[in-house]
This record gives C-alpha cells, structure tokens and sequence, in this order.
C-alpha cells in the first residue's frame, strides 16, 4: 500500500504539485498512507478529518442546501468537499472522500461500501463512485484510501500531459512594471534564464513571456496575475512531460 503513496509522491514532485486532503470515511488513513513516505513535507500540504456535516461547512465550506439535498455520501457534497480543501490549503490538487465505511449505516439506495472519491485540480473536479463488496469497515476504508491514490495519481499525469504545467518561477519587477523571470524549475531542474524576449497578452489577461536559458534554449512561460500562479507552455522539455 505504501508504495502506490510512493509512486503518487513521485508523480507530484515531477509535476511541482502539491496535495491537501478532505476525509470522512476514511478518518485520516489516506494522510496516514501519504505521510509514511520520507519527504512527502515537500509535496503534501495538510489534510482535514471532516467526520460530522457541521464540520464539513464549517471547515471545508460545503454548502448546507448540499447536504439537506444529496446528503453527506453523495457526489455534489464528494466535490465540493475536494473543491474546499484545495482552496483551504491553496494546493494544485485537493481531495475529498465521503462514504459508508459500514457495518451499518447502508440503506437500498446507498449501502455498506458505497465511497466517493472528488479530485480537484487546477482546471477541472472529477468525481468517482465505488461500492466496496468487503463486508469489512477497515477493508473498506483502506480499498477507498488506495482508490484515492490512484485517482490523484491519474490526475497528476493529466497535469504533466496538458498543454501547460504550474512551475515554480523566481521573478522579479523590471522597470516599467514588468515582471522578469530569473529562473524556474522543470522536473526539480533549476534553469537560469539568460534573455527575455516577446512578450504578449492574452484575452484572459495571462501573460506570455519567451525566455532563453543557456545553451539557447528556448521556452514560453505564462504568468496568470488572478491565481498568481506561473505556467510553463512550451520548451525544449515539453516531451518529457507526457
């Protein structure tokens, strides 16, 4: 089990991700799983242990008329559950867990084993549902702790395969207020950029900055001033990312 924690460690370090989590069922064993990993401080910003409704709003910002309609297992309060902690913890990724860990508490329309699993990230919220068969509360709770791995793992791979990837950009203000990046990361790879060249806007106000790094390499970064965030576009290390 410790080693799919170690593969999605892996995948976040690569993609300089970082993860926050939002549990209910699971009561802090998908945390448990990241943590056992030496170095996952670099990665894994905090998680919240969300186990009653009230805590839900309160800490997570799940909206009372989710809960009154869909109830606590359900996919709108699974989304926005992810959609909370990400925005809590400020992370790339969050990820939020709602289920019935059993031995009670199932009914015809959702029994014993029924989990679903949100995964928010940058650009999108996926959901997922599973009905775990284990007749076991621990069974399921660590079947639905080991899915969630794989769903996060899943998403960083769509991360690193989009068109742009969040980097880490060093930057200062040049005259006339313009922003100037001095070096940026891909891959833990720390790049010194020597030249600026173009620089244009976008519709939604994102700016494009082409940058040289030695020996003439060329790659085009964004800078999104809503989020704050830095994006690298294209370069010479774009195929590895995929």
């Amino acid at each position: 089990m410790y080693e799919h924690a170690a593969h999605v460690g892996h995948l976040l370090r690569l993609a300089n991700a970082t993860l926050a989590t939002a549990e209910s069922c699971t009561g802090g064993l998908l945390a448990h799983l990241i943590t056992e990993v030496p170095g996952s401080s670099d990665y894994f910003l905090g998680g919240v242990v969300s186990y009653s409704n009230a805590a839900k709003m309160a800490l997570l910002g799940v909206r009372e008329a989710t809960l009154a309609e869909h109830g606590a297992v359900s996919e709108p309060t699974a989304r926005e559950m992810a959609e909370g902690v990400r925005a809590r913890f400020q992370s790339t990724i969050g990820v939020g867990i709602t289920g019935i860990a059993g031995p009670e508490g199932g009914t015809p329309e959702k029994p014993v084993g029924l989990v679903y699993i949100g995964v928010s990230t940058p650009t999108h919220t996926i959901v997922r549902r599973f009905v775990w068969q284990t007749g076991d509360r621990s069974a399921n709770k660590l079947a639905s702790a080991l899915a969630a791995l794989d769903s996060i793992a899943h998403e960083v791979r769509e991360i690193m395969s989009n068109e742009w990837m969040p980097i880490r950009v060093e930057a200062e203000m040049a005259p006339g207020g313009l922003l100037r990046p001095l070096a940026f990361e891909v891959h833990g790879q720390r790049h010194v950029v020597g030249d600026v060249g173009r620089r244009q806007t976008d519709a939604l106000g994102r700016q494009h900055i082409m940058v040289m790094t030695p020996p003439n390499r060329l790659w085009e970064l964004v800078y999104d001033p809503q989020t704050q965030t830095w994006y690298l576009a294209k370069g010479p290390d774009r195929s590895a990312l995929v």
